[in-house]
């Protein structure tokens, strides 16, 4: 008998171009420089001989309309990523009956003449936010999105050491997001940015520029990455001495809405505090 306190779901949620791709795609190698300790060398073993899948509902694998189940579609895509070079998900689709994960682990278990039971997986599926038909579907049971996320953390219940990593876009507080479990979900931390470099005849030379002014701009960013993209090709071409600061923020707005209109114009209950803290720095 599994306890769920004692198997958890791993969740990075934050909001949009904050790097949560990122940092689940980085989950092996974390886990890996994390258990350093003589007591972890078991674990620190399993960890580093996991089949790691990383599955997505996003960038060119969005569910199709034929596919009504997207859990299923969880396997679906991790046969993708076994016979990517060989077929599509188009194909994938067409050729073969939705895929239970499970079902997918024991052929290639099989495969590989491995009994399930001594295996280690690690399953990040990112972009959940993409299953969410409202905001708040999160917060209802019955929703897809909250069906298809306790179904991931149930596959660590099949007899196989399988550890779920799952991402969302979130535009506020956790508990306003996710509705409350007494399964063990572990939050983890996205990592902001620091800002970038570039490598200039065999030195790091830094992106921005040190002044004040554009230095401040930088931190307002607040190592969102996409943020900072979009300041520097706001800054590209101008003299931050010179320019008219009304012109470039007006720019760097634009180009934040554009990008995140929905999140920004979705958030605006959280927009007051969030001015106000700027505005009293």
């Amino acid at each position: 008998c599994f306890d769920k306190m004692m198997i958890p779901l791993y969740l990075f949620l934050s909001g949009a171009g904050t790097g949560k791709s990122r940092n689940a795609n980085e989950f092996h190698q974390t886990a890996i420089t994390c258990l350093s300790e003589p007591e972890d060398t078991e674990l620190l073993t399993k960890i580093k001989e996991a089949w790691v899948f990383h599955v997505s509902y996003e960038n060119g694998t969005t569910l199709r309309s034929e596919e009504s189940s997207p859990y299923l579609a969880v396997g679906t895509r991790m046969l993708l990523q076994l016979l990517g070079e060989k077929m599509g998900l188009y194909k994938i689709i067409q050729t073969y009956e939705p895929a239970d994960p499970e079902d997918v682990m024991t052929l290639v278990a099989k495969y590989h003449n491995r009994d399930l039971k001594d295996i280690t997986v690690i399953l990040v599926v990112d972009g959940m936010q993409q299953l969410m038909d409202n905001k708040d579907d999160g917060l209802k049971s019955d929703s897809r999105f909250y069906q298809t996320l306790s179904s991931i953390a149930d596959f660590a219940f099949k007899g196989i050491f399988v550890i779920p990593v799952c991402t969302s876009t979130i535009t506020g507080p956790v508990e306003d997001t996710l509705k409350y479990s007494h399964r063990k979900c572990v939050y983890l931390p996205v990592a902001s940015l620091e800002p970038p470099n570039y490598r200039q005849d065999h030195r790091l030379v830094p992106v921005f520029k040190d002044d004040e002014i554009t230095k401040t701009l930088v931190e307002d960013c607040g190592g969102h990455g996409r943020a900072l993209e979009a300041l520097n090709d706001c800054l590209a071409g101008r003299n931050i001495e010179e320019c008219n600061l009304n012109t470039l923020m007006n720019d760097l707005r634009l180009k934040l809405t554009e990008r995140y209109r929905d999140a920004i114009f979705g958030s605006v209950d959280d927009a007051r505090p969030v001015a106000r803290a700027i505005l009293t720095r």
